[in-house]
C-alpha cells in the first residue's frame, strides 16, 4: 500500500481533512487501510458523549441509588484498600 496520497479522500476524490469518529481507534488501526490513516493529515474528532459511556465512575452511583437492582453489580470508588475474593480494579476511564 505504498504510494497512497498523504491525505484521505471520498467517492468522489474530494480530501476529507476531518472525521467524526465513531468507530474505535484499535480497531480501526488494526485494519490494513487504517494504517494509512497513521500516515495521513485527517484529524479525528471523537464525540463527546463516548466520554459519558466509557466513564466507569458512574457504575458505583447506579449502586448506590439502585442497591440490590438485579441489572447492577456491586460497585464502589477505589478507596486503595485490598481487593475482596472475586473483585476486581477497573479504570474510570475505558471500554
Amino acid at each position: 500500500m505504498t504510494g497512497w496520497p498523504a491525505h484521505a479522500v471520498d467517492l468522489d476524490d474530494i480530501a476529507i481533512g476531518s472525521l467524526f469518529k465513531l468507530y474505535p481507534l484499535e480497531d480501526l488501526f488494526s485494519d490494513p487501510f487504517g494504517l494509512e490513516l497513521l500516515r495521513s493529515n485527517l484529524q479525528f474528532l471523537d464525540p463527546a458523549w463516548k466520554l459519558a459511556l466509557s466513564n466507569k465512575g458512574v457504575l458505583p452511583l447506579l449502586w448506590e441509588r439502585h442497591r440490590g437492582h438485579p441489572n447492577l453489580l456491586e460497585a464502589y470508588f477505589d478507596d486503595g484498600a485490598p481487593l475482596r475474593p472475586g473483585w476486581v480494579r477497573k479504570p474510570l476511564l475505558s471500554r
